[in-house]
């Protein structure tokens, strides 16, 4: 017989591609949505991960860390806003913070004996 549930879950998924792809069509007629309208969101969203403990490297992390992460992600980006940081400055901050965490990162599985040179 027929598949009940892979037919199910291919209906399911043909349609939420068409309901996005819908979505992305009227965005675009109607000039909605910038080009840069979310810029550098990718990078709040990886700090945020890195933050919360997720390893670049892989197999470390979780979904409660990543929310941590972005708690702490929010408070200091609402901190910069308080303090009127200017966005570039903003984005250094987040940048050069990455940067010492994966650094960190790197250093501690090469203390434990995880990574190789």
């Amino acid at each position: 017989g027929i598949g009940v549930d892979r037919v199910r879950v291919a209906a399911y998924s043909i349609c939420g591609a068409m309901a996005g792809l819908a979505g992305m069509v009227l965005a675009s007629r109607t000039s909605v949505a910038a080009p840069t309208g979310a810029e550098m969101h990718e990078l709040y969203a990886i700090a945020a991960c890195v933050i919360g403990g997720a390893s670049l490297s892989g197999g470390e992390g979780g979904a409660f860390a990543a929310i941590a992460g972005a708690l702490i992600m929010m408070v200091l980006y609402n901190f910069c806003t308080i303090q009127n940081i200017s966005v570039h400055w903003q984005q250094i901050l987040i940048g050069l913070l990455l940067v010492i965490l994966v650094f960190y990162d790197t250093w501690r599985k090469r203390r434990a004996g995880v990574l190789r040179d």
